[in-house]
């Protein structure tokens, strides 16, 4: 009998602790709080500190973690953001007669207060209010009165494409891109890709968008409900509702329209389509995050036509949450394949815009599309820069020999044009290619992609024969993307190795940029042993990033020239740019040099050609090179293997310096020293200051901050800046403490020490560092990071479709 009371009580006392634990990690399940309800909530966005962690725990603990940290504050826990397992959205509600009856300034402090409630703990890395705002635009053609069609002649293989591939859609005859029977060869030649079967069976493209007619006959039958979502509305389903709301059907069409009896067909017409709904109407920075990762394991291809105003004067990054979504997809997506982003250039070039200032166009991350004409010629509209891949096939000018694709609501138009209506077009090759090869990385779509694309109109003066082997042009890219030669070539390709990638050392200038055609050159050299400490063998692409002040930001232009004098256009003239502020370190990218020997001297130019009356300081620069890891060391042979000491390594990858883990499943990534006063000399060589990684670098390859753009400010000159004050105090221990490749910045943080020592020996040298505005605090700048208030953005540039 005692034993049994003994063992009564025994189990009495586990059920007792099981309770107690349950009680304390289950976190209390309080009210439902709509995401988007801005007029009863204030709503922020929280990243936890996983670095001290060692590796980062399941999306689980982290939950918890965020549940506990809400009821903790007395906030209310919203939910995940995206697939982001460490970004939580937490909600205030609004006081009655509250914060809408204070002042601006008493409403700022009160928004500075939940802010920093949040940044003093410890568990928190990150955190901003979410602010619902319009900062992104669809990148069709600009409106117009219209112009008459081209002729379009007789048709010459048309009928036999209809009848072998028993192709009945009656705007078939119209789809000039798919079958061109008046300048043959100007279309996509994708029909000997058709025959074989290969119509993009079993991959999906999601169209990030305005939302998607997903009732249109020609849709209907393609549409994948469950990758789809309307951020705008956050309902399930992303129906247009506003009369402008066709433009994301209108670029489904050209991927997936059905082959039936309606309209005509899409490039892969058996892809499935889902439509996540963000451009029609204010976005908050997290539901955009979670817009361009939803159901990121069966959307396999995400087609973007938007971005920032196309307006000659926008300079414009993603956000820090946006810029961790996009690295989570080319890690996390498609089961670690990664996703595939195909972005729209842009329509600003008739206003001498160019997509070297859109951090969307010159991330490494994603596939940069112009548009070419029927004719094979540049449309003024179509945006140039060194970030452009490729080029597809669009309208020639505004409605002039455009895209005849599906319509809202329940319609056809051959009025779809611009940048947005190239961009769906190379979805839908790369949809051709995954149906074959899904076993392909998001690198390797892109390397496809240079090593196919085709050259075109070979007399525009701008063409260059690059040291790495091809031709390039800053209008064209690589050249037109060809869907024979495409699907072609993914059917033997040889994967590439893991991504790594090296930084350099700081870079100093300092000195006045000369007026008219004098440049203003600087120089840093690359050496083999550099390449080796990271194990690169073959570039990819490259950053520069730029600190330069500037009195009219649009008077500058920036050129890099490689050791085998090919030359980027990093920067070009924008007359419509009258920043006053520079580039606040602007990352700039460039693929010319894919390939390409980096080993010499790599040398940075300025100009200002234009008005003497302003005037600028190049500050400093650095640059990135991002390639693929060498082949591993051929195997010893029996007998020396027998000789080596017991357990050789035997790892598939030569073994890298010291690096740090991003995340659970990712390979090694690699971080590199910040410009302390160390390296900040002024030494023409840059010094060797990268890690190796054998995998991918932590979200480096989105530009940086821009003067409207302080959401990615730079840590290093955010602790020079926050000396004092609460703000610095965060900076300080949230950056100091991450020291994991988890960061979302090139630089680790300067200590206490280095900070003292940089004020002691140049404190005005220093403070030019951070890039700040005019006039503004160290709170201020701190606490901009935070977007406590709305930044003074252009509102004005609504773009029609």
């Amino acid at each position: 009998m005692f034993f049994e009371r003994g063992v009564i009580a025994t189990c009495f006392a586990v059920l007792v602790a099981v309770a107690a634990s349950a009680v304390h990690t289950t976190p209390a399940v309080g009210p439902i709080i709509p995401r988007n309800d801005h007029n009863n909530f204030h709503y922020f966005a929280v990243q936890l500190d996983t670095s001290r962690d060692g590796s980062v725990p399941s999306a689980e603990i982290l939950e918890d973690r965020a549940h506990q940290l809400g009821s903790s504050l007395g906030y209310h826990f919203v939910g995940r953001v995206g697939e982001l397992v460490d970004y939580y959205l937490f909600a205030t509600p609004k006081e009655s007669g509250g914060l809408e009856r204070w002042s601006t300034e008493e409403a700022e402090h009160e928004h500075v207060r939940h802010v920093k409630r949040f940044a003093d703990e410890p568990a928190v890395a990150w955190v901003e209010r979410q602010i619902p705002k319009r900062r992104l635009f669809r990148r069709a053609a600009l409106p117009s009165a219209g112009q008459p069609k081209a002729e379009r002649g007789r048709p010459l293989r048309l009928d036999d494409v209809r009848k072998e591939l028993d192709i009945q859609d009656p705007g078939f005859s119209s789809q000039w891109h798919l079958v061109n029977t008046v300048i043959i060869g100007n279309d996509l030649n994708v029909t000997g890709v058709w025959r074989q079967g290969i119509t993009g069976k079993n991959v999906t493209v999601c169209f990030v968008d305005d939302g998607l007619d997903y009732d249109s006959p020609d849709l209907k039958d393609n549409f994948y409900a469950e990758g789809s979502y309307d951020f705008n509305d956050h309902v399930k389903l992303p129906k247009p509702k506003l009369i402008e709301d066709r433009h994301g059907t209108r670029c489904a069409g050209e991927v997936a329209a059905v082959r039936n009896d309606v309209c005509g067909v899409g490039v892969a017409y058996d892809a499935k389509v889902s439509g996540v709904r963000i451009l029609s109407g204010d976005l908050t920075e997290a539901d955009e995050a979670a817009s361009i990762n939803y159901d990121f394991q069966n959307n396999q291809i995400y087609s973007c036509s938007w971005g920032p105003a196309d307006n000659g004067r926008a300079m414009e990054a993603p956000p820090k949450i946006v810029t961790d979504a996009v690295y989570n997809g080319i890690t996390k997506g498609r089961g670690g394949l990664g996703s595939i982003y195909v972005f729209a250039s842009g329509n600003g070039g008739a206003l001498s815009d160019n997509c070297n200032f859109d951090g969307y166009t010159n991330s490494i991350y994603t596939i940069t599309v112009g548009a070419v004409d029927r004719e094979n010629g540049h449309p003024i509209y179509s945006e140039a820069c060194s970030a452009v891949m490729i080029v597809m096939y669009s309208s020639s000018g505004v409605h002039k020999d455009a895209i005849y694709t599906t319509d809202w609501p329940g319609q056809c138009t051959q009025t779809h044009g611009g940048t947005s209506a190239a961009a769906p077009l190379a979805s839908g090759l790369y949809a051709l290619v995954l149906q074959i090869r899904p076993d392909l990385t998001w690198r390797d779509i892109q390397h496809l992609t240079v090593q196919t694309a085709v050259p075109i109109d070979l007399d525009d003066s701008d063409w260059t024969q690059t040291a790495g082997g091809f031709l390039y042009n800053h209008k064209y890219g690589f050249g037109k993307l060809d869907g024979y030669a495409l699907v072609e070539a993914a059917k033997n390709f040889t994967k590439v190795r893991p991504q790594t990638h090296f930084v350099t050392g700081v870079q100093t200038v300092y000195k006045e940029v000369p007026q008219d055609s004098v440049k203003l050159d600087s120089t840093l050299t690359i050496t083999s042993d550099d390449l080796k400490s990271v194990n690169m063998s073959r570039l990819e692409h490259i950053t520069v990033t730029v600190n330069m002040e500037h009195e009219h930001r649009g008077d500058i232009e920036v050129w890099l020239t490689s050791p085998n004098k090919v030359a980027s256009q990093l920067a070009a003239y924008r007359p419509y740019d009258g920043d006053i502020y520079g580039l606040q370190n602007w990352t700039f990218m460039t693929v010319k040099h894919w390939n390409e020997n980096p080993v010499g001297d790599w040398t940075i130019s300025v100009f200002d050609k234009i008005n003497p009356d302003k005037k600028g300081t190049f500050n400093y620069w650095w640059m990135t090179f991002y390639g693929e890891t060498a082949p591993p060391p051929p195997a010893a042979a029996p007998s020396e293997v027998a000789s080596l000491a017991p357990a050789p390594s035997t790892s598939a990858v030569p073994e890298a310096p010291p690096s740090q883990s991003w995340s659970a499943g990712a390979e090694a990534a690699a971080t590199s020293a910040p410009p302390s006063d160390a390296s900040l000399s002024t030494a023409s060589q840059a010094s060797a200051s990268s890690t190796s990684s054998p995998s991918i670098p932590p979200p480096v390859g989105i530009s940086g901050s821009g003067s409207k753009s302080a959401g990615y400010a730079f840590a290093f000159g955010a602790v020079l800046l926050g000396a004092a004050g609460a703000g610095a105090y965060y900076f300080r221990r949230s950056k100091e403490d991450r020291t994991s490749a988890e960061q979302n910045y090139e630089f680790k943080m300067l200590n206490d020490n280095e900070i003292d020592a940089a004020f002691e020996e140049d404190q005005e040298s220093q403070m030019r560092l951070v890039g700040g505005r005019e006039g503004s605090s160290s709170r201020d700048v701190i606490f901009d990071r935070f977007v406590l208030s709305n930044v003074d953005e252009d509102e004005d540039e609504d773009e029609a479709d």
